[in-house]
């Protein structure tokens, strides 16, 4: 209920106010709310300030290792830095340098398996191609080096008795 005091009665309800802007019942509706947010505000200040004080620790503590901590180098982890070559640059690119014929390995003459890969069906129509003409060929060779085997060879150093004197003698081995 609105009490007003100017030189008049008080009237019985807030809508029948004559100055409805000015109704206290009715402003303060609004100055509560607004009250209610401001102080959860505030909280809201509190939480942020505490939450951005937690993300500053964890970084600290993820940025720590084995070098700037007490930390063991095992605790790393798989974050390790790269490590820096001790190579130095030459200034070279890779690759034969500029001005020079490329060589390419050229095909045999005579290979020791020769592989037909002929079609069995025209890819269009499906009809079968045996005993039809050669129209064209393309030859690819691929050359394997055989696995390398180790080869052992024994050297027996014979000893042998001379017939007329008796002497044993044995052949010197190269050194080598």
């Amino acid at each position: 209920m609105c009490r007003l005091a100017y030189g008049g009665p008080a009237l019985a309800v807030c809508g029948l106010c004559p100055i409805r802007l000015l109704c206290p019942v009715r402003l303060l509706r609004p100055m509560r709310c607004l009250l209610a947010q401001v102080a959860q505000l505030d909280e809201l200040h509190a939480l942020v300030a505490d939450l951005q004080a937690q993300v500053a620790d964890l970084c600290a503590r993820v940025r720590q290792n084995s070098k700037n901590s007490s930390k063991p180098p095992s605790s790393d982890g798989l974050g390790k830095p790269a490590p820096k070559s001790l190579r130095k640059k030459t200034g070279r690119g890779p690759g034969r340098p500029g001005g020079q014929p490329g060589v390419t390995m050229q095909l045999t003459g005579d290979p020791e398996r020769v592989l037909r890969h002929e079609p069995s069906a025209c890819r269009t129509c499906g009809t079968g191609l045996a005993g039809s003409r050669v129209t064209g060929m393309e030859r690819r060779q691929v050359t394997e080096i055989p696995p390398v085997t180790a080869e052992v060879t024994e050297h027996q150093v014979i000893e042998l008795e001379c017939p007329c004197c008796g002497e044993r003698t044995r052949r010197k081995l190269r050194t080598g």
